[in-house]
């Protein structure tokens, strides 16, 4: 184990959000340090703004970039519900506004790999290729511990290690989560026609379907679907996805409503539920029942989509 390093800043959290932050303090000309072990292979894509892409130009990596981006030249809005009096479908031109694009969009592998060539680059920004382990702030700044037993000691301390982000918890700072009877699918695809940078987004009874443009005949799909319908597209054939569609919608019904009438009859009894952890009986047994798909590479993508 080496000796402790001590640096102005260290970022925790290999993702596009840590390498611009690190890039940028680095740029600025501190001592920075990313924790980080990298981040996995990410078939998602991100959508640039104008300020986004900005930034990285300024930082030198948009170069790398520009190749794998496709602009958002023209919005589209279709009201796609089953309501009999629909919305006017509705086009948005950048050029309106003076702009070329409203947004580039990427994939995030090519987004990733353009911040690492340029964080490997830099001199003053020291990689530590693992996992942070922990987090403690004191009054003189913060010390983070990676998992292989690296030390640093830094006086500012940036949080990009997601959800359950170890810096978020040494500063003290509190979360509320809730869940939706929602899952989003993202995932790409290859078409024979032009989507001539355009991005349609379809507003259904479930939440969005939008297509968003990729170089070439590519684009990446966002869609807000139900649970039933999510677990279907897990599946191979056309009879296991209707098995599945039909167990997990009879499923969710029947232990739905059955929770309901438990929790008015029985919740009464306990001052606090949540000390028992009744408030995760439902998503732990939905974990449950999709772990077996979580085998194939398929499933996987749904999951992490």
């Amino acid at each position: 184990m080496e000796p402790a390093k001590r640096i102005k800043a260290a970022v925790v959290g290999g993702g596009p959000s840590g390498l611009t932050a690190a890039l940028a303090l680095a740029s600025a000309g501190f001592e920075v340090a990313l924790v980080a072990r990298g981040a996995p292979n990410d078939n998602r894509t991100t959508a640039l703004l104008a300020s986004s892409v900005a930034a990285l130009e300024t930082l030198g990596v948009w170069e790398a970039c520009r190749a794998h981006a496709a602009p958002l030249a023209t919005l589209r809005i279709v009201d796609a519900t089953q309501r009999l009096w629909r919305a006017p479908e509705a086009c948005f031109d950048a050029k309106e506004i003076g702009l070329d694009a409203f947004a580039w969009n990427i994939e995030n592998r090519h987004l990733i790999a353009a911040l690492g060539a340029r964080a490997a680059a830099m001199p003053n920004l020291h990689l530590i290729r693992d996992d942070a382990a922990a987090v403690e702030s004191h009054a003189g700044g913060v010390v983070i511990r990676s998992a292989g037993g690296d030390v640093v000691e830094a006086r500012l301390a940036v949080g990009a290690d997601g959800r359950n982000s170890l810096c978020r918890s040494a500063a003290g700072i509190d979360v509320q989560s809730r869940s939706y009877p929602q899952i989003a699918l993202t995932y790409s695809v290859s078409h024979g026609r032009p989507h001539r940078d355009i991005s349609t987004e379809f507003h259904t009874e479930h939440g969005p379907f939008t297509t968003v443009p990729l170089p070439g005949e590519r684009s990446s799909i966002v869609c807000v679907v139900d649970e039933t319908t999510a677990v279907a597209s897990a599946q191979e054939g056309a009879d296991g996805a209707r098995d599945a569609f039909w167990f997990t919608g009879l499923w969710l019904f029947v232990f739905w409503n059955v929770g309901t009438v438990l929790g008015v009859v029985v919740g009464g009894a306990f001052d606090d539920p949540g000390a028992l952890g009744l408030d995760a009986a439902f998503p732990a047994a939905f974990v449950a029942m999709l772990a077996p798909h979580l085998r194939s590479q398929p499933g996987r993508v749904v999951a992490v989509g």
